[in-house]
């Protein structure tokens, strides 16, 4: 029977006193929430009378919107996850792990997303596929389509 670990970080604790979990987390959730109020604060201020920065405010916090700050804290969040994905791979390599492939194509996975994310390939996807298919309705977002033959690929 083969003794490796498919987690590289279960044989040793010692990464638990290096990543404080909690921190992150609760750091994580007041970003979010915060977001989440000022995409709040954008919509309603869309119905107030005009003032400086009103249209910039609307544009940039509400999560609607591509290229708003939430757009861009996603990218973040997906690059990270896809450098830790990496380092992860570089330990299971390290461990000559069977799971190596999965690892790292996790972190390019989560690579692609940030670049989607970033660049919004995804939404540029929609009016081709949508003349091409002539789909409405469910698939009003187009770019499900190909989204969901490659999950079903893989």
């Amino acid at each position: 029977m083969d003794n490796r670990h498919t987690n590289p970080l279960q044989k040793d604790n010692s990464w638990d006193l290096l990543i404080p979990k909690l921190k992150i987390f609760r750091f994580l959730m007041i970003i979010i929430i915060a977001f989440g109020l000022l995409n709040l604060a954008a919509i309603f201020a869309r119905f107030l009378p005009d003032f400086p920065m009103r249209d910039f405010f609307i544009i940039r916090f509400n999560i609607n919107h591509e290229k708003s700050f939430p757009t861009l804290f996603s990218v973040f969040i997906l690059q990270v996850c896809s450098l830790l994905l990496a380092f992860i791979s570089y330990l299971v390599k390290v461990q000559k792990d069977k799971f190596l492939r999965h690892w790292q194509g996790l972190s390019l996975i989560f690579l692609f997303l940030s670049v989607d994310e970033a660049l919004s390939f995804h939404e540029r996807l929609i009016e081709p596929i949508r003349n091409l298919t002539g789909v409405s309705g469910f698939f009003h977002f187009a770019w499900v389509i190909p989204a969901m033959i490659l999950l079903i690929a893989f």
